[in-house]
């Protein structure tokens, strides 16, 4: 990582690897629901499993409260309730801008009561824990503001869903909204899923996920090579938007000798052996940028349900920052990002798949075109330019 304030760990208090935490009062432990098997489904849509190496920390320490002397800046503490995308792009992106400008920023997943209540922002992330719960009303008490972070749409996960079994608990699905419901304000990735979140609260508060533009600074080389590779990468729980994909893909390397597909996935047992179907597993988050550094044409598959509605365009965007050009399914997460035609393709069905890929896969020209545009567009979506949305949600001067 670009900053000296970051580090990788492996905390000793995560219960079974799964990236949840405990919550120390005084004398006494309250331990998060469930069982280590339930907690192994508690990030949503990233177990601790897919990516191993993704485990940042913002490190709490004596200079972390806002001096007397600069009373503009504020102390936050973000409490991360996943370490998997979600934490990064929710809570760790734009935790180390604010802390870039000069307010006191800690991202853990474990901490004490005592040393929570010390800042003025809390973040709740995912939590729906009665810990949650004494947490939000505690800092509420003291005067802070609270604030939960949800960009995944917790009561419509499908079956397939690696967190299905867990977020159809009664009980954890209630106490998520219960966290909603006591947070002063709630931030989201949609406005699909804002419309559900108000429901539960009504300050919601939309801000769509942003990239941080030094992790994306890899250039593709522009020398010809004699090969087209069409590349993806993504969690387990992207798999029924895999398996949508697949005979296209098939046909396409029937048809065309010169192509390759690479795939980071967990889920590889949705495509069959191909020589020219290259799989990496386990991909730790810093060497994202580099799976789409050879990559000359990219694609967002997303089938069409009530969960997916409240994703965002996020596999759109890293694929567009690097001027990779894209093919996206037509779905809610990206039609408003992608122009068709322009800065990428939007397909509705096999046939309108084949069309698209095959037209990227046969002009060069063409793909550097709309990965111009592309790039263009994701260069307007980093979190150097847009952390003022979080400063407005935060109160932030």
């Amino acid at each position: 990582m670009t900053s000296s304030a970051l580090q990788l760990f492996r905390t000793s208090a995560l219960v079974a690897d799964c990236g949840l935490p405990i919550v120390n009062y005084g004398s006494m432990a309250l331990w998060f629901y469930g069982t280590a098997a339930l907690l192994l489904y508690g990030a949503l849509c990233f177990r601790s499993s897919d990516l191993p190496h993704f485990r940042t920390l913002i490190s709490y320490n004596k200079n972390t409260m806002p001096s007397q002397k600069n009373k503009n800046k504020k102390s936050i503490f973000y409490a991360a309730g996943d370490y998997g995308a979600s934490g990064w792009y929710r809570c760790h992106v734009p935790g180390v801008e604010l802390k870039r400008k000069g307010h006191r920023v800690v991202l853990e997943d474990k901490a004490s009561l005592s040393k929570i209540v010390e800042f003025e922002i809390v973040i709740m992330q995912r939590h729906h824990d009665l810990s949650a719960s004494v947490i939000i009303d505690k800092v509420k008490n003291q005067g802070g503001l609270t604030v939960y972070e949800l960009d995944d749409d917790i009561w419509n996960v499908e079956p397939s869903n690696p967190g299905y079994e867990f977020w159809t608990q009664k009980q954890v699905v209630e106490g998520a909204e219960r966290c909603i419901r006591a947070s002063d304000i709630v931030t989201t990735s949609t406005d699909y899923l804002a419309s559900l979140l108000k429901d539960y609260n009504k300050n919601v508060f939309v801000i769509p996920n942003m990239l941080p533009s030094s992790f994306w600074r890899i250039r593709k080389s522009t020398q010809k090579k004699s090969e087209v590779v069409i590349a993806w990468a993504g969690g387990v729980h992207h798999k029924d938007n895999l398996k949508m994909i697949v005979p296209v893909l098939i046909q396409l390397l029937d048809e065309y000798p010169k192509l390759r597909i690479n795939i980071a996935s967990t889920a590889e047992e949705v495509f069959p052996k191909h020589k020219r179907i290259h799989i990496a597993q386990r991909v730790p988050v810093e060497k994202f940028p580099t799976l789409f550094d050879e990559s000359d044409i990219g694609i967002a598959p997303m089938i069409d349900n009530e969960f997916n509605r409240s994703k965002s365009d996020l596999k759109y965007l890293e694929n567009s920052i690097l001027g990779v050009p894209c093919v996206a399914s037509n779905v809610e997460s990206y039609k408003h990002s992608v122009v068709h035609g322009e800065n990428g393709f939007l397909a509705g069905n096999e046939e309108e798949w084949l069309k698209y890929l095959r037209q990227l896969i046969e002009d060069r020209k063409l793909r550097g075109q709309i990965g111009l545009q592309a790039k263009k567009f994701a260069e307007a979506r980093t979190i150097e330019k847009n952390i003022g949305l979080w400063e407005e949600a935060y109160g932030l001067e």
